[in-house]
């Protein structure tokens, strides 16, 4: 009687243990592997994960300069993952890139128009500046994209910017013949800047003269206007002619926002001579060829200030 007692027990434990291996399997079964959505379409991914006996559902929505609109950017569980069929994916779908709205800074001075930009997520792009008596200088006439218009954050807006009144033209004088400084007098008037200058060792002409010029004479000629300039040698003496002695002078404008009026002074030998007087956009260069006579001083004056002087050697 224990005997099959005994029999049975054991019968009866075999019996559960097969029963629970057999629910577990069954269940497992019904387990489904979680695809990766990362990237899909919101419609392909319901459509992939319903056949697969999954639901989806949206969890948040985020902006992405990488995943198109309506594409999922995460999901909860990963790929790979098992879930009980019926389970749900929670997705984080994307609105697409960050979208803000253009301000108008049309008559803004730029500097100004550049704050009002940058508070929208916006930048400054290209700026072209031209000369105009409709607007005072340096504020914005024109934009590339108008008011209101919907744009990217991060994106960049091209300015037209006054320059001011249009520039005086002159007859460009004939140069030649004259040493850098009877051209730097002959030129002051005219508000003309020397730009390039290059030397000959060719025999005609006396030492330390224009041989040569760009613009030509006769020329039309804006004021600002840098001339080029070639010289006969100055080291080579010819009969009646002597030597001179020049440095070359450069100055930077500081960076910024705002052209400013700069104007270069020479001092030698106790007198004092404008060499230089124009409005300067911001970081830009200014050469001139400077003859030296004994100690000679450049005195720089920003909007009538003087900032520098430095000695020429």
């Amino acid at each position: 009687m224990r005997r099959i007692l005994l029999t049975a027990v054991v019968l009866l434990l075999l019996g559960m243990v097969s029963g629970l291996l057999s629910v577990g399997w069954f269940l497992r079964s019904e387990e489904v592997l979680v695809p990766n959505l990362v990237g899909q379409e919101l419609v392909a991914a319901s459509d992939l994960v319903g056949k697969k006996g999954l639901g989806l559902e949206i969890s948040d929505r985020v902006a992405s300069a990488y995943v198109p609109a309506n594409h999922i950017v995460k999901q909860d569980p990963l790929p790979g993952e098992r879930l009980p069929r019926g389970a749900k994916i929670l997705v984080v779908l994307s609105t697409g890139l960050l979208e803000t709205e253009v301000p108008e800074v049309r008559g803004e001075y730029l500097a100004r128009a550049k704050t009002i930009l940058a508070e929208q997520g916006l930048q400054v792009g290209e700026v072209v500046r031209v000369h105009t008596e409709r607007m005072a200088e340096g504020k914005v006439l024109a934009q590339n994209l108008l008011p209101g218009e919907k744009v990217s954050h991060g994106s960049s807006l091209g300015l037209v910017v006054s320059a001011g009144p249009p520039l005086p033209a002159y007859v460009m004088p004939d140069l030649r013949g004259k040493s850098l400084l009877q051209v730097q007098e002959e030129i002051q008037p005219y508000r003309l800047a020397i730009g390039t200058v290059q030397y000959t060792d060719q025999q005609e002409g006396k030492p330390g003269t224009v041989v040569a010029q760009s613009p030509l004479p006769g020329a039309r000629v804006e004021e600002g206007t840098a001339i080029s300039l070639t010289l006969v040698q100055a080291n080579r003496v010819v009969q009646g002619g002597e030597a001179g002695k020049f440095a070359l002078f450069r100055y930077r404008t500081p960076a910024g926002s705002e052209p400013q009026r700069i104007r270069i002074v020479i001092r030698t030998q106790g007198e004092r001579r404008e060499v230089f007087n124009q409005v300067q956009a911001p970081d830009s260069e200014i050469r001139l060829l400077v003859p030296i006579q004994g100690e000679t001083y450049a005195q720089i004056y920003q909007d009538e200030t003087l900032i520098e002087e430095r000695r020429l050697q």
